[in-house]
């Protein structure tokens, strides 16, 4: 592409970023998520398209887990809010606990 970059740090926490941005240490590319505080208003948000450019997360855990209830609660509540994309903790594709 022709970019020269100066690299001059390696940061690792999505906080640090955006203030190291704020500052006028460079751009980034950040969860939309990373800029709904008011301390991100000062800051433009360029997304890549439309529809917005996603990405799938999940819960890794033990087969076998002590904090099996938990980890299930957890689950639980992204699980419902992706409406009808939602899955089950033994859901297709996923072990039966």
């Amino acid at each position: 592409m022709g970019v020269v970059t100066n690299d001059v740090a390696e940061i690792d926490t999505i906080g640090s970023i955006v203030t190291c941005v704020r500052h006028g240490l460079g751009i980034s590319v950040v969860p939309h998520v990373a800029l709904e505080e008011p301390e991100g208003q000062d800051l433009r948000r360029l997304p890549f398209g439309e529809p917005q450019v996603t990405r799938q997360i999940a819960i890794v855990e033990r087969t076998l887990s002590p904090r099996d209830e938990i980890i299930a609660r957890l689950h639980e509540v992204p699980a419902q809010l992706s409406g009808p994309h939602g899955v089950s903790r033994t859901g297709p594709g996923q072990p039966t606990v």
